[in-house]
């Protein structure tokens, strides 16, 4: 999934809404990069449609992919397969799983309390895919969530929160 768009959008040639580009270039070869400015009319002679707004993602359509279709002029939501949401599960796992390797070597800078902590998340992370047999019923509205509720707190560790990679 892409981050949502903010700001009012623009589909160029009937292409994905985006916002505007920092200049436009009007047909009679003048370009435009005040916006404030230019017409709406001048906006459909060099080839943009819209304003669009991104569709809302909220907890009821958090597991959804918007999709702007051309024809329609509008965006259609479409539900994550349950396969998509189990390989974002894994991923993240192995990547929460990556980030912990350190808790466990033998000169890690841990006590033996936290070490044994981080074995004990280490393996309910481990144990995930045998745990969960509805990925939206056990993750409620967020994926992460299941990631960040148990995972004990170190010092390179926000808050107690583990940070995900690439998140």
């Amino acid at each position: 999934m892409t981050d949502t768009p903010q700001g009012p959008l623009y589909s160029y040639k009937g292409g994905e809404p985006e916002p505007l580009p920092y200049h436009v270039r009007l047909p009679d070869g003048s370009t435009r990069t005040d916006f404030s400015v230019i017409t709406d009319k001048e906006l459909e002679a060099a080839g943009y449609t819209g304003p669009y707004t991104y569709p809302k993602i909220n907890d009821d359509t958090h597991y959804t992919t918007a999709t702007w279709d051309a024809s329609a002029k509008s965006w259609t939501l479409t539900e994550l397969s349950e396969k998509f949401l189990w390989e974002r599960v894994r991923v993240r796992r192995n990547n929460a799983l990556a980030a912990t390797d350190y808790t466990q070597i033998p000169d890690a800078p841990l006590t033996t309390d936290q070490v044994a902590v981080f074995k004990k998340y280490r393996q309910e992370l481990r144990d995930l895919p045998s745990k969960i047999t509805d990925v939206k019923a056990t993750c409620g509205s967020n994926i992460s969530d299941i990631f960040y509720k148990n995972c004990p707190s170190d010092p390179d560790l926000t808050d107690g929160k583990y940070v995900i990679p690439g998140e």
